[in-house]
C-alpha cells in the first residue's frame, strides 16, 4: 500500500488505480489493472454476501434460504452505491469497524470458555493448506485498490504512511491475537467460518452484528470497481458532463457490478473458497506483483536522478516482484485445483 502511496505521489494526477496501471504499462496495463479490480472488488463483495446470507439464515433459522438473505441485502447495498465520493461513506465504514472489534472480542470469549478441540493440533499441519494460508493473509490486508482513492481526498497526504503503519500494525496485532486464541481453543475442529464453531444466544447476537459490520462495509468495497468501469467507458472527467444520460450510465454500470457481485455470491456461495481464491489471485496481483513493477518503471522516468531508485533498492523491488509472482500464480493454482476436484 505504500508503495502505490509512493507512486500516486510521482503521478498525483491519476484518480484509480488502473489509470496508475495504465501511466506504467500502457494499454495492457490499463486493461489488466481495470479488469483485475472489478475482478477483485467483485469477488471480495461476494464473499462478504456469502458471509452475511449464511450468518443471518442461521440465525433467522426455520429453514431461511441464504439465497434469499443475499438478495434481501441487494437493496440496501443499492441505497449507497450512488453517492458521489467514497469519502461520504467514511461514517458507515467507521461504526462496521466499530462493530467487528466488538465481535471478535466476543468471539476470544466465547472460545476461551469453549475448549473442546483442545488436545487437538498440529505443529506442522498440512502443507497443502499453506496456499489457502496465504490467500486468506493477504485478503485480510486487502484495501490495495482503494489507496488512491483515499489518499486523494487527504489534505495531508505526507501522513499517509503513518496512518498506514499504525492501521495495519494494529490489524496484525488483532489478527494474530484472534487467530491464535481460537485455534489453541478448537483445535483441528476450527472451521473456515468460525461461527460455525459456535452456538448460543449471545453468538447469534454477534453474528448479526457482525453481518451489519460486513453488509455496510460492501459498498466501499466495491468503490474502485464503479470507478475503474465509469472511467473506462464514460471517460476520466465524466463526473464534469451535465448531461443526464451521463450519470444514468454511471448508474446502469454500478448496479451492473452490484447485480454480478449478488449472482457470485448465489452461483458460488463458497465464503473460504471466494477469500482465499480473492486473496492468492486477485489481491496478490494488485497488491504483490503490480505496485513494485510500477514503482520500479515510474522511478526509473524521473528525470531529477536522485529521485531514482539505487540499485540496492532496484534489486529489492524486482525481488518483491519475483516474490509477488511466485506467490500469486502457485497459490491460486493450487486453490483452484483444490475446488474442482471436490466439484
Amino acid at each position: 500500500m505504500w508503495v502505490i502511496s509512493e507512486c500516486f505521489r510521482m503521478k498525483p494526477n491519476v484518480g484509480t488505480y488502473g489509470q496508475l496501471c495504465e501511466t506504467a504499462l500502457g494499454y495492457t496495463g490499463r486493461v489488466i489493472g481495470g479488469i483485475n479490480i472489478i475482478l477483485l472488488e467483485v469477488l471480495v463483495g461476494a464473499g462478504y454476501l456469502v458471509f452475511v446470507g449464511f450468518n443471518i439464515a442461521s440465525v433467522a433459522g426455520r429453514g431461511v434460504q441464504e439465497a434469499l438473505v443475499m438478495l434481501a441485502c441487494v437493496p440496501i447495498i443499492g441505497a449507497f452505491i450512488f453517492s458521489k465520493d467514497v469519502a461520504s461513506l467514511g461514517f458507515i465504514s467507521s461504526l462496521g469497524n466499530f462493530a467487528i472489534v466488538a465481535s471478535l472480542t466476543i468471539i476470544m470469549g466465547y472460545a476461551y470458555l469453549n475448549t473442546e478441540g483442545n488436545g487437538t493440533y498440529e505443529l506442522y499441519g498440512d502443507l497443502g493448506g499453506l496456499a489457502v494460508f496465504l490467500g486468506s493473509t493477504v485478503f485480510m490486508f486487502s484495501g490495495h485498490a482503494e489507496v488512491i482513492a483515499i489518499v486523494k481526498p487527504m489534505k495531508q497526504r505526507s501522513e499517509y504512511p503513518k496512518v498506514l503503519l499504525l492501521s495495519v500494525g494494529t490489524l496484525f496485532l488483532i489478527y494474530a491475537v484472534f487467530g491464535i486464541g481460537v485455534y489453541l481453543s478448537f483445535g483441528e475442529i476450527t472451521d473456515g467460518l468460525i461461527f460455525n464453531n459456535m452456538s448460543g444466544f449471545t453468538v447469534s447476537v454477534t453474528k448479526v452484528f457482525h453481518s451489519l459490520a460486513i453488509l455496510f462495509s460492501i459498498p466501499v468495497k466495491l468503490w474502485p470497481a464503479f470507478e475503474a468501469l465509469e472511467v473506462n467507458i464514460l471517460g476520466e472527467n465524466w463526473q464534469d458532463n451535465p448531461e443526464k444520460c451521463t450519470k444514468a450510465w454511471s448508474a446502469s454500470m454500478r448496479l451492473f457490478i452490484l447485480f454480478a457481485t449478488s449472482f457470485v455470491a448465489i452461483a458460488i456461495p463458497d465464503f473460504a473458497f471466494l477469500v482465499a481464491f480473492c486473496g492468492s489471485f486477485c489481491i496478490s496481483l494488485v497488491g504483490l506483483v503490480l505496485p513494485p513493477l510500477i514503482y520500479i518503471i515510474l522511478s526509473s522516468s524521473q528525470k531529477n536522478l536522485s529521485q531514482r531508485l539505487t540499485i540496492p533498492s532496484l534489486i529489492l523491488h524486482w525481488i518483491l516482484f519475483i516474490i509477488g509472482v511466485t506467490v500469486c500464480t502457485a497459490s491460486s493454482g493450487h486453490i483452484l485445483y483444490m475446488k474442482l476436484s471436490y466439484m
